[in-house]
């Protein structure tokens, strides 16, 4: 008899665990659907969370919840979930959480090939030509271009530190097309990086062309376009590395000519101008119109050892007869000067002066 009893307890000591397990599997699944489902309502319970969800809610994936994002599907991303939801529970309990809150974890392309592919050449972005194979195959990740595209990137910004103060028109404003696409500095970067094409036509399909690239002596006479609209040039010919150049209404065009490669690499070529006796007449042109200003482009009035585009300098056939640094000894003081004017003439002839200077 005592062994009956001692076999049916172990028995429903044994039913009473199986129970157990069944129905913390059963919980978990159904804790774990409604979190699948309804992600988006429970991760933003949260007030740290506030500028997340609402960034969330104004992306173009405010249709998709955040597991199926930021959860790895399968029993090792379930796991991995329940761990995160205890720390950061805790975490919100203790007041305790990172600020501003950061995911230090990729979203791996595997998440975004669940409901995209990667067949799509063309993007929603104008004139843009993407092949997301080819990126596939050549290993850039989804997130490497598409890092912004839910929450605008305003993590790395440093914008979520007050989540309390959050709105839905601050959350709009993150949300702008200039937060969420693919920086072309990011694009730059990569194709000089991995020796790609960095020609507009590329990534480009329909650029609209100023109307002065048509003129039929644009390639030589362009410095006249160049002077009016400097940022406008820019936007498409700035990238002399992997970054934008800066420009403003005060930059040096000379400058910006020697420092931009994409100047550059027409620069050092001869100009048809230079090959026909060019030593002998190239006086009529520095001394008219604007052609000194145009020649000063490429050249120096002494060689600086600058060999950005060419050493060749009015000095080495034009000797100054000034010593390095006479205007600081010179009376009166010619530090502010750079042209004649009527007060040289007291000590100087007029022809000295004009014969390597202009008055105006």
């Amino acid at each position: 008899m005592s062994y009956n009893n001692a076999y049916w307890v172990k028995r429903k000591r044994k039913y009473k665990f199986f129970t157990f397990i069944l129905l913390l599997f059963l919980t978990t699944l159904v804790f774990y659907t409604d979190i699948d489902q309804n992600s988006g309502a429970f991760c933003t319970q949260c007030h740290a969370m506030q500028p997340q969800k609402l960034t969330w809610q104004a992306s173009s994936h405010e249709n998709t919840g955040c597991a199926k994002c930021h959860v790895e599907e399968g029993l090792d991303g379930t796991i991995e979930l329940f761990q995160d939801l205890a720390r950061y529970a805790y975490r919100e309990a203790t007041n305790t959480y990172m600020n501003p809150i950061r995911l230090f974890t990729r979203v791996e392309d595997d998440q975004c090939l669940i409901c995209h592919n990667t067949d799509r050449e063309v993007s929603s972005m104008g004139d843009i030509y993407i092949p997301h194979q080819l990126h596939y195959d050549s290993r850039v990740s989804c997130e490497a271009c598409h890092k912004s595209v839910a929450h605008g990137g305003i993590a790395r910004r440093g914008e979520t530190r007050a989540g309390s103060t959050w709105d839905e028109e601050r959350a709009a404003r993150a949300m702008a097309w200039e937060n969420t696409a693919a920086p072309m500095d990011d694009c730059m970067q990569c194709h000089f990086r991995r020796r790609a094409s960095v020609e507009c036509a590329a990534c480009h399909t329909g650029l609209n062309l100023p109307g002065y690239h048509q003129f039929a002596d644009f390639n030589w006479n362009h410095g006249a376009a160049v002077r009016n609209d400097l940022e406008g040039c820019n936007i498409c010919h700035g990238y002399a590395g992997t970054r934008l150049m800066e420009v403003d209404e005060n930059t040096s065009i000379k400058r910006y000519a020697r420092e931009n490669t994409f100047c550059v690499d027409c620069h050092r070529q001869t100009p048809p101008s230079h090959e026909t006796r060019w030593t002998v007449r190239h006086g009529d042109y520095a001394t008219s119109g604007s052609g000194q200003e145009g020649c000063m482009v490429c050249h120096d009035n002494r060689d600086t050892g600058e060999i950005r585009v060419t050493r060749s300098s009015c000095g080495q056939c034009h000797p100054s007869p000034h010593t390095p640094g006479f205007q600081n000894k010179h009376y009166p003081d010619l530090t502010a000067s750079s042209r004649p004017t009527q007060s040289c003439y007291m000590c100087h002839s007029a022809n000295n002066c004009t014969s390597c200077h202009r008055e105006n």
